[in-house]
């Protein structure tokens, strides 16, 4: 299948690719859509010719950017790692440096305001 010239087109050329197949799409939704509103030819023409060019910039806007290579791998660098919450102390236990309050802390986007005014 790669050695038809169609197929090495597509592959060497994704972004002109993509953009044809999404205008023939919307050109297809158009003509359909708009068939019996009775627009003039002139009116066909403008609308084809603005639905093509829409499909383009929608190729161009995907294409930007290192999200269109590898779009896992760009958003999982940019979320931030949260770090592991610390767990809180077993009952019975005299552990005092962190208790549930500060584990909750944790888990909370925003600080809570302190029961104690502090």
């Amino acid at each position: 299948m790669e050695n038809n010239p169609a197929v090495k087109w597509v592959l060497r050329h994704p972004r002109i690719s993509a953009w044809v197949v999404l205008a023939t799409g919307m050109v297809a939704l158009l003509v359909h859509e708009a068939r019996a509103v009775g627009l003039l030819p002139s009116q066909w023409v403008a609308l084809i010719v603005a639905t093509v060019l829409v499909a383009g910039a929608c190729i161009w806007i995907i294409s930007w950017g290192p999200m269109s290579a590898l779009p896992m791998q760009w958003l999982k660098n940019q979320l931030p790692r949260r770090q592991r919450p610390k767990a809180p102390p077993r009952p019975g236990s005299h552990d005092t440096t962190g208790g549930l309050s500060e584990f909750c802390d944790t888990l909370s986007p925003t600080p809570r305001p302190s029961a104690y005014g502090s």
